[in-house]
């Protein structure tokens, strides 16, 4: 074998040598899985207890009332202009005078005048006179009566009815907007008697110098201004608007998020998560730790390795024995998956010892059994093959230092068998026993692999 101390591994060897630590792996794997998750469990669980979280909720509930206050003021602002505008539109529907055709109404007209009793008067008294007299008009008309020649209410009639004074032409006109122009003038009629009781009252007047007399004739004019219709109509799409525009700031509120009271059936799934990750480095630490030890010291797993690495034939290979009896069916599946193939029954191994030896040893001879296994195992080989081979004196030894006694038992020798143990035999151990009996010309017959 090369005499250079550089180490090399077999890889097949280091994951069997590994996988037998398989217990260790899932103890490890446990141990950190469960501490993963616990922690995690017992932290989060524990979380509302905080003084973070009822920080964070004293925070929420303050910001949660200034968002019901808005909420609520824009709301309550949205609710009054939604009523405004279901008004005008019930208004505008219900309204007569909304409902004409500005393009085919007629506008009746009459004309109350008033007239001075002589030409030396005084123009100022008689504008007077024809303002109290259209405003006692005005304020004299009883608008149900008048909106009974119509079948209307008072609201409907008002809007179709102006009573409108000239004091320039010391006139009163009347004017009503009707489909109908005979009902029209009917109303126009009623305003008639109306002004001729109000007329009785001014002619008590002391100061009152002029006659008043009405026209009785009526004339219609084609109604073409609907500047108060549209105003109506421009109403109502402004409080469309204006309520659209305060939904839409209502809607930008946004609503605060509370802080999350922890639910354990919510906490399961990163608890489990995280018990796998755990596991998972549970076995790599096992993984790390063995291939350090692995490497560091050379270990020399399997009988094939031994014969690789040393040159040295094998006299026989016994079965490992099982550490740990429980789930031992376990290391025998992996040890069917590695490479220690030479492996057999003690039995069978023993024989083969027997018949390697004869092969090898024709003469007397001293033989030195020579490894790192214990005393008692050693010497119970010794006196195995001493029984069926006879001229052949055996000398044992546990010891694979250069020491005194050791080189002695070496050169007192003619061969040398070499007796290795699983996992506790290093490359360096195997350069240094080999080196030692080569360097006083021994032959080492094979080795011995428990």
């Amino acid at each position: 074998m090369s005499d250079n101390n550089e180490i090399s591994i077999n890889f097949k060897d280091y994951i069997s040598y590994t996988l037998h630590r398989w217990r260790w792996m899932f103890v490890w794997a446990v141990l950190i899985g469960v501490l993963f998750g616990g922690a995690y469990y017992i932290y989060k669980s524990h979380n509302s207890n905080t003084e973070e979280y009822n920080a964070a909720l004293k925070e929420y509930e303050e910001q949660y009332a200034s968002y019901q206050q808005q909420v609520t003021a824009w709301q309550t602002e949205i609710d009054y202009q939604t009523m405004k505008q279901e008004a005008a539109l019930g208004y505008i529907q219900r309204s007569v005078y909304y409902g004409l055709d500005c393009d085919n109404t007629l506008i009746t007209m009459g004309d109350i005048c008033i007239k001075p009793v002589n030409d030396n008067y005084d123009s100022d008294k008689l504008k007077s006179v024809t303002f109290l007299y259209g405003d006692k008009i005005n304020y004299g008309i009883n608008w149900n009566e008048l909106g009974a020649i119509v079948n209307l209410g008072e609201k409907e009639i008002r809007e179709l009815v102006k009573v409108e004074v000239d004091t320039n032409a010391n006139v009163i006109r009347l004017r009503v907007l009707y489909p109908d122009s005979d009902s029209a003038r009917l109303i126009i009629d009623k305003i008639y008697e109306l002004a001729e009781n109000e007329k009785e009252e001014l002619e008590q007047i002391e100061l009152f110098e002029a006659s008043v007399y009405n026209v009785n004739s009526y004339y219609d004019r084609m109604l073409t201004i609907d500047d108060n219709r549209n105003a109506a109509n421009n109403r109502f799409n402004n409080l469309s608007a204006k309520i659209e525009e305060e939904q839409k700031e209502l809607d930008s509120i946004k609503q605060p998020k509370a802080p999350e009271l922890v639910s354990k059936r919510k906490l399961i799934p990163m608890t489990v998560l995280l018990c796998v990750v755990g596991a998972i480095i549970g076995i790599i630490l096992v993984f790390v730790v063995c291939y350090n030890r692995f490497v560091k010291k050379g270990i020399v797993y399997s009988a094939g390795e031994f014969n690789r690495i040393s040159g040295i034939n094998n006299l026989g290979v016994f079965k490992k024995n099982t550490q740990y009896p429980i789930f031992s069916f376990v290391d025998k599946l992996i040890d069917k998956r590695s490479d220690d193939y030479l492996a057999e029954e003690d039995d069978v191994v023993n024989k083969k010892i027997i018949l390697n030896i004869k092969n090898r040893i024709k003469d007397e001879s001293n033989i030195l059994i020579i490894g790192n296994i214990n005393e008692a195992t050693i010497k119970e080989l010794a006196e195995h093959i001493s029984k069926k081979i006879d001229d052949i004196k055996f000398e044992t030894s546990t010891d694979l230092s250069d020491s005194f006694d050791n080189v002695e038992k070496i050169i007192a020798s003619d061969k040398v068998i070499v007796v290795l143990k699983r996992e506790k035999t290093t490359l360096p151990d195997l350069i240094k026993i080999t080196r030692i009996v080569d360097n006083y010309d021994k032959e080492i017959i094979g080795s011995i692999i428990y």
